[in-house]
């Protein structure tokens, strides 16, 4: 092992402010530290022990920094003249000990008088990992979000007004449009604190940005992602919105609709608002959080008051040592971070056992609106067919086995492929013959976190596959299958393959219809599978969600971002406008479901009572009805 690898990272407390930060070795002694960083440690200052005993200088050389060592800090004695003391305090700027960068964090740019480091976080020992104070940040594309995190780090690290230098934990490109999220991952920063905290932070990519409804889909799977695998537990919530929002929009109501969705209901005492852009007044932005229009004002009773914090980072990124303005903006907004940190200090961290269930149920729910949609195209493209063999084998008089040239041309349905060339990742089984999951993110050794998925990595398997095909048997393929209309050539040989049984004391004819009703109420059967499979669902989500209303998002609602989409005409407003006409078609399936007011629905008893029965009687006496979309 190299000295390198063994050194670790120590801060440095001076009169119990922190001062700097340096990878040292455990095993240096004192007396070598002085003499190493003498220029940070001053003759007057007084090596402290772990249980804050002074070491005289004599004495140094005969302590290592392992002796000295309490959470990863050094206590230091700034040993002051009393000669001198009012000297000093007429000259306090230049008893400012600055700070230096952290090892390990790289310069990128200067801006300001100040230069900005990259800091890409620390690693965490599994220990460290659960004590840590787990914060996820959500927000609409916009909202400050993005700053705010980086003026968080600079706090964190114990940052003062006079260095001469600033933190950024997220590197802003400048040149992306603001109506963009500038994270397009969801990102893990391990801060170890100045003060021996542990702070994990969850950036999320922002709500919102004009690649609409998908991009909104993609992010919920990230963070879904997320959770089953990397985290266990979370400490607070964090919403970021902007103070000078007088309402909210219809689509900032959707954006915190999404974000509520992804909780457990054991949550809710564990969120807060981070209001950026605040000034002295009353951010203007409360009156709409409180409303009873946002599900917002159902959660606020069960946050510990204060509900929200204000913050204006302003000044965290500037440096004018003869400005004041500057300065008292620095510390109002330091100040900010010290009520938010100790706030979450206080907060018990939550399992997140719950709201991955509530993840996966949605994701299930969202999955089976489409099977069933799939389900219901094929039944109705059967009942055509099978009309077009039924009026095929009454135009046959006679014993049908006797009928020579027994052939005919159906319209009927063959799924083809269709290439795509945009680099997408595309779920499709390979046992199936079938596109399981369009707009995948997952790659191939990753399927099983596919939204066509259920379970773990070990016994995952497809929901939308008719047999639960194993996640493994699923690949990303250069092209989706749709199904095409084709004539199909249908011979009496063809159909007695399928539904002919020698031995049955039925004639060919009945045998063939009665066959194909069977096909009907088989596919029948399974659409009513599905559906119970979507009343448990919402059932379910209504017990453990946060947000219990499956059906949150109204139609009035969805066409509210319609006109909007539509008025505004920006850029790639018709494909938003198409994912937002998908999401209402789904509510509308899932209330239908739900509330048992299906409008739509196919009697397939009525047709076969006037395709078959009235001739053929094939119907049982304890046959209930059965009917599908």
């Amino acid at each position: 092992m190299t000295e390198q690898s063994q050194k670790i990272k120590v801060n440095f407390v001076v009169n119990d402010v922190p001062a700097f930060s340096k990878k040292i070795l455990k095993t240096q002694t004192l007396s070598e530290l002085r003499k190493e960083y003498g220029n940070l440690i001053k003759d007057d200052y007084i090596f402290l022990t772990n249980d804050k005993f002074t070491i005289t200088k004599e004495d140094e050389s005969d302590y290592i920094v392992e002796e000295s060592l309490l959470d990863n800090k050094i206590y230091i004695k700034h040993c002051k003249d009393d000669s001198d003391e009012s000297t000093e305090q007429s000259s306090k700027t230049n008893e400012i000990i600055l700070s230096t960068p952290i090892e390990g964090s790289s310069f990128i740019y200067e801006k300001n008088n100040l230069n900005i480091y990259l800091y890409k976080g620390d690693i965490l020992t599994k220990e460290e990992e659960e004590r840590a104070i787990v914060l996820m940040v959500v927000g609409q594309t916009g909202c400050g979000k993005t700053t705010l995190l980086n003026a968080f780090a600079n706090y964190l690290f114990g940052i003062k007004y006079e260095d001469d230098f600033r933190y950024n934990i997220i590197y802003e490109n400048f040149g992306k449009s603001q109506s963009k999220s500038q994270t397009s991952e969801v990102t893990i920063y391990n801060i170890k604190c100045h003060d021996g905290t542990i702070i994990q932070i969850i950036d999320t990519p922002g709500f919102g940005d004009t690649d609409g409804i998908k991009k909104d889909i993609e992010i919920t799977q990230k963070i879904r992602q997320t959770f089953i695998d990397k985290l266990n537990s979370i400490t607070c919530i964090c919403f970021v919105a902007q103070s000078c929002n007088a309402r909210l929009s219809a689509n900032q109501k959707y954006i915190f609709n999404c974000i509520l969705d992804l909780f457990g209901d054991d949550v809710k005492s564990n969120f807060t608002c981070m209001l950026t852009f605040c000034d002295g007044a009353k951010p203007v932005i409360l009156d709409s959080l409180q409303s009873k229009e946002f599900m917002f004002h159902e959660i606020i009773p069960y946050i510990e008051n204060p509900w929200f914090y204000k913050f204006n980072n302003s000044g965290i990124f500037e440096k004018d040592l003869d400005n004041e303005f500057n300065k008292s903006f620095f510390k109002l907004g330091m100040k900010s971070f010290e009520d938010f940190t100790n706030r979450i200090k206080k907060l018990k961290k939550i399992s997140l056992n719950k709201s991955k269930e509530v993840l996966l149920e949605r994701q299930h729910l969202e999955k089976q609106v489409e099977i069933l949609q799939i389900s219901l195209k094929e039944a109705i493209d059967k009942v055509n067919y099978i009309k077009g063999i039924i009026l095929m084998i009454k135009s046959v008089k006679g014993n049908l086995n006797g009928s020579k040239n027994f052939t005919k041309k159906i319209k009927t349905f063959k799924p083809i492929k269709i290439p795509v060339y945009d680099g997408r990742f595309i779920t499709t089984c390979l046992i199936c013959c079938h596109t399981c999951h369009d707009h995948c993110y997952m790659r191939d050794e990753e399927k099983y976190g596919c939204a066509a998925m259920t379970g773990d990595r070990y016994n995952a398997h497809c929901v939308v596959c008719k047999g639960k095909c194993s996640w493994t048997q699923h690949k990303n393929l250069p092209y989706i299958y749709q199904e095409k209309e084709i004539e199909e050539e249908i011979t009496l040989d063809s159909l007695k393959k399928l539904y002919y049984d020698s031995k049955s004391e039925l004639d060919t004819k009945t045998q063939l219809i009665l066959g194909a009703k069977k096909d009907l109420i088989k596919l029948n059967q399974e659409c009513l599978d599905i559906q119970d499979l979507i009343t448990n669902g919402i059932n379910r989500l209504q017990e453990i969600a946060l947000n219990k209303s499956v059906f949150a998002t109204s139609e009035e609602y969805i066409d509210l971002l319609i006109q909007t989409e539509k008025s505004d005409a920006k850029e790639g407003y018709e494909i938003r406008i198409e994912g937002l006409q998908l999401l209402k078609k789904q509510k509308q399936t899932l209330r239908e479901i739900y509330e048992k007011k299906n409008t739509k629905l196919i009697d397939i008893n009525k047709f076969i009572d006037d395709n078959l029965e009235k001739e053929y009687k094939l119907k049982d006496e304890n046959e209930t009805n059965c009917s599908i979309f």
